[in-house]
């Protein structure tokens, strides 16, 4: 069976979040590549449909996408049941004989160890949410991480019950749990909202952010972080890349192709940092005094030599301390620095790639793609295209 030249699509995504909102985009993005396509959209209000139960056998559709924050089986289950073609997000993981949008939601608790580890904090923590399966899973991808490396982290316990999850209950333990961990703590939030309410802790309980605890959070909800106090730091994910994913392959089970083994994942891609991490918990000077100078001068060519120089020591002696302290040697400090550097004007400013090789000092635009490539596995211009705005 064909597909329909111009497709009638009826999207289910809470768009009042930021995750729902990145997959609405990838998805239009397409549309308006390949379509066009006819939309039928669903007024969300914190996760939950309030137009009331959709009609999928009374609107002519042709192809459903389902990507809701509501764990509620009765949703999915009607999808599943109109045998429209559908990409869905399971309640509480994937979905059963269904193409599905999964979350690596381990591999984004990894890069946050990875992170708060690299900025020296060795007392490590993860603060989530009872029973909510994403919240084990990214706890899960922090502590092994994090123990692989030598760190054992504290995980704060949620209250079982509802009544002592109101957060005017659950706050003062909270507090009492931030309090008791030493000091200086990194701490992963399952997400930004959880860091937020993080941050108001520690500001009830006189902890000082960063100094005494650094806090990072998942999904880079921009206005939810800027708003925090101090800022807060989170890990970006590559929500319009899978959108688009997600309507190609909805795409094909429209035109009659069996998709129903196929999965989009969405991936951590950057850290995006703010004054909630804005630390350098090195107790080693030398060290400190390197990786200082080498976040300072990423703009610019560096060698392990110039590094070496800058401390007053010998290579040997600073290569042995890095690997002590850090866990990686000097030249993989300085990677990690220009990657960071490079990635970040690509996604925050519209200066070409050529641009950004000169300023960084590369001799031009093939030496910088090369160099990207090897260490981020794309392009400039394939990731700017996956994770920048459309």
């Amino acid at each position: 069976m064909a597909m329909q030249k111009n497709p009638s699509v009826m999207l289910l995504i809470d768009t009042s979040r930021v995750f729902g909102h990145g997959i609405f985009r990838g998805v239009t993005k397409y549309a308006r590549l390949h379509g066009p396509w006819r939309f039928h959209n669903t007024l969300p209000f914190f996760g939950k449909i309030m137009t009331g139960p959709p009609r999928f056998d009374s609107l002519g559709l042709d192809g459903l996408i389902l990507f809701t924050e509501t764990e509620d089986r009765k949703l999915l289950d009607r999808a599943l049941k109109s045998g429209l073609p559908l990409v869905a997000r399971g309640p509480r993981g994937p979905a059963p004989g269904v193409a599905n949008i999964i979350s690596d939601n381990q591999a984004a608790g990894a890069r946050a160890a990875d992170y708060l580890l690299s900025l020296g904090l060795s007392h490590l923590g993860f603060c989530g949410y009872f029973g909510v399966f994403w919240s084990k899973e990214r706890e899960l991808g922090f502590c092994q991480e994090a123990l692989s490396r030598g760190h054992t982290p504290e995980v704060y316990r949620q209250p079982r019950t509802r009544q002592k999850r109101q957060w005017h209950q659950e706050k003062p333990l909270l507090m009492d749990w931030l309090t008791a961990l030493p000091k200086p703590a990194g701490i992963l939030c399952a997400n930004d909202d959880r860091g937020q309410q993080v941050l108001e802790a520690c500001g009830s309980a006189a902890l000082r952010v960063p100094d005494d605890v650094a806090v990072i959070g998942v999904d880079n909800d921009e206005i939810l972080c800027e708003q925090c106090s101090p800022p807060l730091s989170s890990i970006t994910r590559n929500f319009e890349e899978a959108g688009y994913q997600v309507a190609e392959l909805l795409a094909q089970a429209m035109a009659g192709q069996d998709i129903s083994d196929r999965t989009v994942v969405i991936r951590p891609t950057e850290i995006m940092a703010r004054q909630s991490t804005d630390i350098l918990a090195i107790d080693d000077p030398e060290v400190a005094q390197a990786v200082r100078f080498i976040r300072q001068a990423s703009h610019s060519p560096l060698t392990v030599e110039s590094v070496v120089e800058t401390v007053g020591v010998s290579r040997g002696h600073l290569d042995r301390r890095f690997l002590q302290v850090l866990g990686h040697p000097i030249h993989r400090e300085i990677t990690r620095a220009r990657i960071e550097r490079i990635s970040r004007l690509l996604l925050e400013t519209n200066r070409s790639v050529t641009q950004i090789a000169f300023d960084l000092g590369f001799n031009g635009p093939d030496r910088i793609s090369r160099y990207f490539q090897r260490h981020q596995g794309m392009s400039p211009r394939e990731y700017r295209r996956r994770h920048g705005r459309s």
